[in-house]
């Protein structure tokens, strides 16, 4: 009998630290970035490849974009359309935070991406090549970045 009210005792003890104890959330999970009501700014830089490129392209949350060939030394600035804007801040929240990792598939003459996503002050950094960027969680993002950095870059010769 004494038994019995001992281990009542230590379970109902047991129950009431667990259910007064604060939730455990693993720091490796990753976590999206806040709503982009506040400024934001992402940039990509894609370099290598067999010619050695090296083009970035930098939108903020003002709708300003800025494109350039370091190869060339071309520079263009434009203003995004409110409709392309808002899908960027779409994909720019989808990010997650990550640790940065380079990536490991040993492709000698793929194109390399760094993406930077700056905002409520909290940096994604993504980086990938072209066999990684499918999983990286940025392809989309990068995707579209590429496209306007291209055409901005056509837009001006």
């Amino acid at each position: 009998m004494l038994k019995t009210a001992l281990l009542r005792i230590t379970l109902a003890l047991v129950a009431l630290l667990t259910a007064c104890a604060r939730p455990v959330t693993s720091p490796s999970q990753p976590q999206p970035l806040p709503s982009p009501a506040a400024d934001w700014s992402v940039s990509m830089t894609q370099s290598g490849g067999f010619a050695g490129i090296h083009l970035t392209v930098e939108v903020s949350s003002d709708g300003r974009l800025k494109a350039e060939d370091r190869r060339s030394g071309r520079t263009v600035t434009q203003v995004v359309p409110p409709a392309t804007l808002a899908r960027l801040a779409q994909l720019y929240s989808g990010l997650s935070l990550v640790t940065p990792t380079a990536p490991r598939s040993g492709c000698a003459d793929c194109f390399n991406y760094h993406l930077q996503a700056n905002g409520g002050g909290k940096v994604v950094q993504v980086q990938a090549d072209d066999t990684t960027l499918t999983d990286s969680g940025a392809a989309e993002l990068i995707s579209l970045l590429q496209q306007l950095r291209d055409a901005a870059l056509r837009s001006q010769p």
